[in-house]
């Protein structure tokens, strides 16, 4: 399934092999959707932001937003999220559910301002760099890297199979967190 729009509204896309929206100018919304092989949904444009509520690929699964990503429940063999603004769930306060299959795969994403997730997990890395960074749970089979480029980092669980690295521009709080490997945790402010 291929669609392409100024903006685009789909309740449901259940597609064999590949899944693929692109929203030229505006908000960019997609209900569910399933692909048999690789979704990417790109939203371009300052008008609107990206929303899907439930995405489930067999294959990667890679979603760019020119400015905001609201996304409820995402899996992929690899999963890929790039926002220049907000990364976070879908309605105010809400968090993002991001989820890797498959051995050898990750999560990464890439917020301009903020990464408010909920789950997140790979069996190999978990890669997440925003302003602010305030994660619930994260478990990564590998490598762990968090980096807050202007703000905090919050992260009330994680756990990394090899290294975990966080890096704060500001604060970081950190609750619980257990490596395999090298942990280390650098706060500009404590």
């Amino acid at each position: 399934i291929d669609v392409e729009g100024d903006s685009i509204s789909v309740t449901s896309a259940d597609a064999g092999t590949s899944l693929a929206i692109r929203a030229l100018a505006g908000q960019l919304t997609l209900g569910t959707g399933d692909a048999g092989t690789t979704t990417t949904l790109t939203k371009q444009g300052a008008a609107g932001e990206l929303q899907a509520t439930t995405l489930t690929s067999v294959g990667d699964a890679t979603i760019d937003s020119s400015t905001d990503a609201r996304l409820g429940t995402i899996s992929g063999a690899n999963v890929a999220v790039t926002a220049a603004e907000e990364v976070t769930g879908i309605g105010a306060g809400a968090r993002a559910d991001l989820t890797a299959n498959g051995a050898g795969n990750d999560v990464t994403v890439d917020a301009g301002t903020l990464a408010l997730l909920d789950d997140v997990s790979a069996p190999d890395g978990v890669t997440v760099t925003a302003g602010t960074i305030d994660i619930d749970t994260v478990s990564a089979g590998g490598a762990l890297a968090l980096t807050a480029d202007s703000g905090d980092i919050d992260l009330a669980s994680g756990t990394a199979g090899t290294t975990a690295d966080i890096d704060s521009f500001a604060d970081a709080t950190v609750t619980s967190l257990t490596s395999g490997g090298n942990l280390t945790v650098t706060a500009m402010l404590v």
